[in-house]
C-alpha cells in the first residue's frame, strides 16, 4: 500500500495546521530548517573531504522506459458529503486519506485550540461518516498519516503539547473506528515515512540519536532500532518507504553541508529496516534536490521529488521524476515533465498506474514517464481546492480530501474503454 499525503507535491511534509502555527513561530527560514533537523536529526555536518560518492554507490540509470501500448482510462467524478455536525466542530481541514476494505479513511482535525484530531470513514466514497471519539483521545494530536494493511489501519501523529515541543505516537484500528495507541519508544520521536504490510516499518528520528526506525508485526507493538548507514544518520532524510519483494526501499536525501548546503537524491535499501545501503539518484544537474514521494505504478515504481539551486533570494523549484521496474535500476531524472511543472498536485498509484490531481486537473501515467491529461472541464468541478491527499484503488476508485476553503471531500471513477 502507499503511503498517500505524507509529503505530497507542494505540501512541504506539514499539514495546514502546522504550517500556520510554523509560519507565526518560526518564519519561512527556519522552516526549511527545522524539517531537515526533524527528519535527520541533530548532529554534525559531513565531512567534505569524505564525498558522500565515497560512500553512497551511484544507482544504475537507465533511459525512460516508454509507455507503450496502453489504453488510456476515463475518468468520472462525482460530489461527496462529509457529516453535517462537522459544521458545528469547525473542521479545518482533511489531510490524509487511504483505500481499506472496498472503502475509505481520513483522517483530519478541527480548529479549536486546542486542535482535535477526527477520523472519517466511507464505504463509497460519495458519503463519510466521523467514528466516535474518546474524549481525550486525539486533544493536541496531528493525524499525519494513515496506513492500511490487509489487517488493520495504522495512524502515526505527532503530538503537540502547550509548549509545541512535539512527540510521536502511533495508533492501531481493525475497522478504522476504534483506535488503540500502540506500544513503543515514541515519546522523543518524529516520523517521516511508513510502509509495508505483514511487517511494518517507520522510518524517522529520535531526539538526539538522529536517524531512527521502529519496527512491528501487527501494528500495536513496536520495536525501536537504530539506523546503520555507510553516511552520518545525521544527515539522511527519508521521505518513502516501501516493501518491494525481499527488500526495504526509501527515498531521501543526504545534506553534506547542513540543511542551506547542497543536497543529493537518493534511493535506500534495506533487508531488516536497521542497515541500509544508499544509491545516489540523477540530480538533473541543480545543487539541491529533495524526493518527497515514492508511488507504485502499473509497471514499477515512480520517484517524484523538486530541485532547486541554492541562492541568496527564494529559488523557484522544478518537479523531478525517476521511474523504475524493479527499484533497483532507475531512469535518469525528467525534469518538469507531465503534473510535475507546478506545485499543489497529489499523487496516488495502483496495478492500474499512477494518478495526479490538482489545479482542477487529472492526469494519468503508466510508468510516470508519460502523461496524459483526463477530462479538464469536470476535474474542475469537482476539485474545489488545493488537495492534501488521494487514495486510488486497484478496481479504479479515487478518493480526495483537501483543506483549502474548508475541509472537502471528492469521488471519482476510472474505466477503461472496451
Amino acid at each position: 500500500m502507499v503511503v498517500t499525503g505524507v509529503v505530497s507535491a507542494g505540501s512541504g511534509g506539514y499539514s495546514p495546521v502546522m504550517r500556520v502555527m510554523l509560519l507565526g513561530l518560526l518564519g519561512v527560514v527556519a522552516i526549511a530548517a527545522s524539517a531537515w533537523w526533524l527528519v535527520g536529526g541533530p548532529g554534525s555536518a559531513l565531512d567534505d573531504t569524505a564525498p558522500i560518492a565515497d560512500a553512497c554507490a551511484a544507482a544504475t540509470l537507465v533511459p525512460p522506459a516508454p509507455s507503450g501500448d496502453v489504453v488510456r482510462p476515463e475518468v468520472r467524478w462525482a460530489g461527496s458529503e462529509l457529516p453535517a455536525d462537522l459544521l458545528r466542530d469547525r473542521l479545518m481541514g482533511m489531510y490524509d486519506v487511504t483505500a481499506w476494505e472496498g472503502g475509505w479513511v481520513a483522517s483530519g482535525s478541527t480548529a479549536d485550540v486546542p486542535s482535535r484530531g477526527l477520523v472519517f470513514t466511507s464505504a463509497t466514497g460519495r458519503s463519510w461518516t466521523r467514528s466516535p471519539e474518546i474524549e481525550g483521545q486525539f486533544e493536541d494530536v496531528e493525524l499525519r498519516w494513515l496506513h492500511a494493511t490487509p489487517e488493520r489501519l495504522v495512524m502515526p501523529a505527532a503530538i503537540w503539547p502547550d509548549d509545541l515541543h512535539g512527540a510521536g505516537e502511533v495508533w492501531s484500528s481493525p475497522d478504522g473506528v476504534t483506535w488503540t495507541a500502540s506500544n513503543g519508544q515514541f515519546a522523543d520521536g518524529w516520523f517521516s515515512a511508513i510502509g509495508g504490510s505483514a511487517d511494518l516499518l517507520i522510518l524517522g528520528a529520535r531526539e538526539e540519536l538522529g536517524a531512527h526506525a521502529w519496527t512491528s508485526s501487527d501494528g500495536l507493538a513496536w520495536l525501536s532500532q537504530p539506523v546503520e548507514l555507510p553516511v552520518p544518520l545525521d544527515n539522511v532524510a527519508f521521505s518513502a518507504v516501501e516493501r518491494v519483494g525481499a527488500e526495504w526501499l526509501a527515498i531521501g536525501q543526504i545534506t553534506p553541508r547542513g540543511p542551506a548546503g547542497p543536497s543529493t537524491p537518493a534511493i535506500f535499501r534495506s533487508v531488516d529496516g536497521a542497515a541500509w545501503t544508499c544509491h545516489l539518484l540523477d540530480a538533473a544537474g541543480f545543487e539541491r534536490v529533495a524526493p518527497d514521494a515514492l508511488h507504485r505504478a502499473a509497471r514499477g515504481w515512480v520517484a517524484m521529488g523538486r530541485g532547486s539551486d541554492i541562492c541568496a533570494d527564494l529559488c523557484d523549484s522544478s518537479g523531478i521524476l525517476w521511474t523504475s521496474s524493479d527499484g533497483r535500476t532507475w531512469s535518469q531524472a525528467m525534469v518538469n515533465v507531465g503534473p510535475t511543472r507546478i506545485g499543489g498536485i497529489v499523487y496516488a498509484g495502483s496495478a492500474i498506474g499512477v494518478l495526479a490531481v490538482g489545479h482542477g486537473t487529472t492526469w494519468w501515467s503508466p510508468t510516470g514517464a508519460e502523461w496524459t491529461e483526463l477530462d479538464a472541464g469536470r476535474s474542475a468541478d469537482a476539485l474545489r481546492g488545493q488537495p492534501d491527499a488521494m487514495a486510488l484503488t486497484d478496481d479504479g476508485r479515487v478518493a480526495v480530501v483537501g483543506s483549502i476553503s474548508g475541509a472537502w471531500v471528492a469521488y471519482a471513477e476510472l474505466t477503461v474503454p472496451d
